[in-house]
């Protein structure tokens, strides 16, 4: 809202003294004729220019001045109005944390209540232009190697949106050969096909597959008492409810970490222990298979940084 100025008011004219006033009559009645010559010299001291002429020089000569005070008011509205009529300016996406633009985290894989070491995990990812690949290796070593060596890859590519990782496809391999579980996510169109069957899906927003899922809660504006998160397996979309089990601190090789403990429970169980303070980035995960069997993959190592 403008100010409200009171410009100064520009007033009348004041006004002349009359001449009759200076006039004053003579005693002497036997001079009557005097008087009469007056009034006919009031008229000739009385015309009305001269008036003006008289007023200008003194007082309506600084009068006008006030004829300057519209600068002040116009410059006055100018910072005012200026505020007033800019945008406000968008809120910022919240969207945090992010990603690093590299990482690398190593897992060692331990088999039920005994800790029975049988093999490790790594997970990689590049970030560049907008863009991300994402592998997880899992391998198995020491003496379950020599009984059966086995690796298992899946590997994740996609855009990095504002509201985090957006695959486009994702593949499956054992000992090199691709398993068939696969999916190609078609956003455009809203669909994902999968597996050999080519199976098409309704592609609900946020959805991940079975490695980018572990990496999209960095991306969430907070992990609440549930987390629903739409996850491909390469053979079919499933929603996965995940429930906030706590709060623990894991003591690790490289320290003690702070996590968020999450649980998702069917036919088979996977929970997983996010870094509080690390990006909320998995160092523990836990899959219990439909037999019952435990495996734990522990964080033995944790990299990360710029390009």
């Amino acid at each position: 809202m403008l100010p409200e100025v009171e410009l100064p008011g520009l007033g009348e004219e004041p006004p002349s003294p009359p001449l009759e006033a200076t006039l004053t009559p003579q005693r002497r009645p036997e001079t009557p004729p005097t008087p009469a010559p007056a009034p006919k010299a009031a008229p000739k001291a009385v015309p009305k220019a001269p008036r003006p002429s008289r007023a200008v020089p003194p007082g309506p000569a600084a009068v006008p001045a006030p004829q300057a005070q519209p600068e002040p008011a116009a410059a006055a509205p100018v910072p005012e109005a200026a505020p007033v009529a800019a945008p406000e300016p968008a809120p910022p996406a919240a969207v945090e944390p992010r990603l690093p633009p590299r990482g690398r985290i190593r897992f060692v894989v331990i088999k039920g209540e005994q800790n029975f070491e049988v093999g490790q995990t790594i997970h990689e990812w590049r970030i560049a232009d907008g863009r991300y690949r994402l592998t997880g290796v899992t391998e198995t070593t020491g003496l379950a190697a020599l009984f059966k060596s086995v690796q298992v890859a899946y590997e994740s590519r996609g855009k990095i949106s504002p509201a985090g990782l957006q695959p486009e496809t994702f593949v499956a391999r054992k000992n090199g050969s691709e398993t068939g579980d696969r999916a190609d996510f078609d956003w455009n169109a809203g669909s994902v096909v999968q597996g050999r069957e080519q199976r098409r899906q309704t592609l609900p927003p946020g959805a991940q597959d079975f490695i980018s899922f572990y990496y999209a809660f960095g991306y969430l504006p907070q992990v609440g008492a549930t987390v629903d998160l739409p996850v491909s397996t390469g053979r079919k979309l499933d929603t996965i409810r995940f429930t906030r089990v706590g709060e623990e601190v894991l003591e690790l090789a490289f320290g003690s970490v702070p996590t968020v403990h999450l649980r998702a429970s069917g036919d088979t169980t996977t929970e997983v222990w996010l870094a509080t303070d690390r990006l909320l980035l998995p160092v523990k995960i836990r899959h219990i298979d439909k037999k019952g069997e435990r495996f734990d993959q522990i964080a033995t190592e944790l990299q990360v940084g710029s390009e």
